[in-house]
């Protein structure tokens, strides 16, 4: 009797501390090594060259990595699930002035697609009603740029990006109108509104 006793205090006690505490994540979501080279594995200081040859550099500002597989955790916000996420923040340096970039993907718990959103200089990918930042399925394309193939690409333009109500009529320089992602090398390519491109340098050219 005084073990049933003791193992229904033990039960009460832990049903406490998980209403106040936190004790386990229902549910979890999970990155794949190879999702996660989308951020931890790509070179993102850089060199772009535009085609009328001015020159912007870009440098990371930081990465973080949330992809945890352990579903015990003790918290004072009794958060019971926890979704992975991971991603990078960035600068293009150009003519003086910073414009700030980021890229971040996570794993949803109700399917297995990974989702990313992406920004630059507050061109952000965004809903249905192009009006609010959001994250998007990620699905990778081959592109040709300036001659040289790249795998694993992701497009932000017009269509699945823009400047949302928050920003539509800010005076922001350098407005953006188009940039690609790549899973290796991060950024490689960026366009402003006004017809300038601006393509990555590497070694190999």
């Amino acid at each position: 009797m005084k073990i049933v006793l003791r193992i229904i205090c033990i039960l009460f006690i832990l049903f406490l501390l998980k209403d106040c505490m936190g004790l386990f994540y229902l549910r979890i979501s999970h990155l794949s090594n190879d999702n996660l080279e989308w951020i931890k594995n790509a070179e993102l200081d850089g060199v772009f060259t535009s085609n009328i040859g001015k020159i912007a550099r870009s440098k990371i500002r930081g990465r973080y990595i949330n992809n945890k597989t352990n579903p015990f955790y003790i918290s004072s916000a009794g958060n019971y699930y926890y979704k992975a996420n991971a991603g990078y923040e960035y600068v293009i340096e150009f003519e003086g002035k910073e414009m700030p970039g980021r890229f971040a993907i996570s794993k949803p718990l109700d399917n297995d697609s990974v989702v990313f959103t992406a920004c630059l200089n507050r061109f952000c990918t965004l809903d249905g009603n192009h009006k609010y930042t959001t994250y998007q399925t990620l699905t990778s394309q081959r592109m040709t740029i300036n001659g040289v193939t790249f795998q694993n690409c992701i497009c932000c333009d017009t269509i699945n990006c823009g400047y949302g109500d928050y920003f539509k009529y800010d005076s922001i320089d350098n407005r953006i109108d188009k940039f690609i992602i790549n899973k290796r090398f991060g950024l490689i390519y960026f366009r402003f509104k006004n017809g300038d491109e601006f393509f990555r340098k590497f070694k190999s050219k």
